[in-house]
């Protein structure tokens, strides 16, 4: 379709004004332009009649159109009866903005009127404008300042919500916790007033001290150099290294030179019973290479059997029970559970409890890396062969750090399984938290013995009189090397110990689960109907009653210093007896 130019238009448009003699327009003596339109009539009161057209019920613009001139197509009238051939049509002049708008062609000064609803332009407009009247809107109720302000004892259970964390019970049953602890809610239960308990407790791990692991750095700085590789006196010697049980580990030894040799000296104590504080020479001989995650946790599974087999040999019913709960962990975690993994990692903790004073580091097999047997009969060492003392606290920090990450990873896991409330889960709780007390009160031995030979120690090392003084910090090497006292580790040890029974008896509604009646369906039923666990449960609620008297006196154990096993039982008898005398 031809179009027509806007100059083309204008000149039309004044020639056709000039043939107007009146108010009547012949719309035959307007050129046909070939495009149709719509017109923009003046702003003015009057309307135009128009003779009828070849082009029916046509719009023609009589003057330029331009983006800025908005208007709105004429409207049409019905014909007048006395001229058939002929319809007039009447403009009626409309307001402006009466929802008509300018909408500009393909062709540079054509435009055409459109509703403006149809303008994508107006409605991206109308729409970035509804946008930004919805964003002013939002902004404007979500004001900070439009909460209303809580009251003092709301702000003060907030406090102590931030500084103890919400309560176990109130985070199970999902009350409101009004915080402290015992919280205002347990506080008022009689089952649950003494053993609210902070909800979480992964950030309570306690065997992350480095204690030898300093005791190590000590001893690593000490060492000048290593002797070169391709020297025929320093070729990795190979020999094995036990703990006094039969498994044993297959270690690969370098020999280094000293900057002290003194500080090489072994000052054997770290035994059960009273200990030999005589100083033993050690030979120069340490390990580059360190052992990995599992060549320590298989090792540490090979004591498994051997110790449960020791400590089944008790006579009595007394000490039976713990005996019996061991082993029922260790057939649990040697069974398809769905916590066999994490009962697992509790038993090697268990186990490397054990290697620092029980059964210490010991040579095994012909190479003994130049070391000397003990040869004092009055010593229970008297014929074992140490370890260089460099290798020896080495082994102790690889032991220890692993102990660290398995403590990490069960406590993680274990308040997962706790919050999860499964009940086919509850009897590997109960077993994972039981290995884990224990593992514990050896632990607090450890720690006392610490503590109780601490003067004694410096005395020893004292008289060795090392003769390099800038290596005077390395007496570290023989002392306690932390700065916080065994008497603090203690008391993290205690406060662990009793967030773990309470968030046992919470797992168990707030019963002692060995006071039940365990041929009850809903006891059963406690215990994911477990076959295991109800057998277990039921034979050891029947010792209990027996043995209360002796239990008792164990959760009130002192340390002896003559007996490593002083402090067995008083951790563990707290989930067979109530706290109620």
């Amino acid at each position: 379709m031809p179009l027509v130019s806007r100059d083309s238009q204008i000149r039309d448009s004044h020639e056709a004004e000039q043939t107007l003699g009146s108010r009547s327009l012949n719309v035959s003596t307007i050129p046909r332009t070939g495009l149709t339109l719509p017109s923009i009539p003046r702003y003015e009161e009057t309307s135009y009649s128009v003779p009828g057209s070849p082009v029916d019920d046509a719009s023609i613009s009589l003057f330029p159109l331009s983006p800025d001139e908005a208007a709105s197509p004429p409207a049409r009238t019905a014909p007048e009866p006395d001229s058939p051939k002929e319809h007039s049509v009447t403009y009626s002049i409309p307001s402006p903005g009466e929802g008509l708008e300018t909408c500009p062609l393909d062709v540079p000064g054509c435009y055409v009127l459109v509703p403006a609803a149809l303008n994508p332009t107006e409605n991206t407009r109308t729409a970035d404008q509804d946008a930004k009247n919805y964003r002013d809107k939002k902004a404007f109720t979500t004001k900070k300042g439009s909460r209303k302000p809580i009251d003092e004892s709301e702000r003060q259970a907030i406090k102590l919500n931030r500084k103890l964390g919400v309560c176990l019970r109130c985070k199970l049953f999902k009350e409101k916790c009004r915080g402290g602890i015992p919280c205002d809610r347990c506080r008022s239960l009689k089952l649950w007033k003494n053993i609210c308990v902070q909800a979480q407790f992964t950030e309570k791990a306690v065997f992350n001290r480095r204690i030898y692991q300093d005791r190590m750095e000590y001893l690593l700085d000490n060492i000048r150099d290593w002797d070169p590789q391709d020297s025929c006196i320093s070729n990795p010697e190979y020999f094995e290294a036990h703990n006094g049980y039969p498994p044993t580990l297959t270690l690969k030894a370098s020999k280094f030179t000293p900057h002290d040799v003194k500080l090489l000296e072994h000052i054997v104590w770290r035994v059960a019973g009273k200990p030999d504080y005589r100083p033993l020479p050690s030979t120069c001989f340490g390990l580059k290479e360190e052992l990995s995650a599992d060549d320590l946790d298989l090792y540490l599974d090979k004591h498994l059997p051997y110790i449960l087999q020791e400590e089944s040999q008790a006579v009595d019913d007394e000490s039976g029970i713990h005996a019996s709960t061991i082993r029922a962990a260790y057939d649990y975690s040697n069974g398809n559970k769905n916590l066999s993994s994490l009962v697992g990692k509790s038993l090697r903790i268990y186990v490397a409890q054990t290697f620092f004073f029980r059964s210490v580091w010991r040579i095994g097999g012909p190479n003994t890396l130049g070391m000397k047997p003990i040869g004092d009969s009055t010593s229970k060492s008297q014929e074992m062969i140490p370890l260089p003392r460099l290798v020896n606290q080495q082994l102790d920090a690889y032991i220890e750090n692993r102990i660290a990450t398995l403590e990490k990873e069960l406590l993680a896991e274990l308040q997962s399984h706790i919050l999860d409330r499964n009940s086919y889960d509850w009897f590997g709780i109960f077993l994972t938290i039981y290995v884990q007390l224990s593992s514990l009160e050896k632990d607090i031995w450890s720690l006392e013995t610490w503590e109780h030979d601490f003067d004694m120690l410096h005395e020893r090392v004292r008289a060795l009189d090392l003769q390099n003084p800038q290596w005077g910090a390395q007496n570290k090497s023989f002392v306690w090397p932390l700065k916080t006292s065994p008497s603090e580790c203690i008391s993290k040890n205690v406060h662990l110990a009793n967030m773990l029974v309470s968030h046992f008896r919470t797992v168990s509604k707030g019963y002692i689960p060995f006071n039940l009646n365990w041929d009850s369906k809903q006891v059963v039923q406690m215990a994911g109907e477990e076959k295991e666990a109800v057998d277990y449960m039921k034979k050891t609620s029947q010792q209990i009653p027996k043995l209360e008297h002796y239990l008792r006196a164990r959760q009130a154990a002192q340390y002896s210093r003559t007996d490593c096993n002083s402090l067995e039982g008083k951790f563990t008898t707290r989930l067979m007896l109530s706290d109620e005398t």
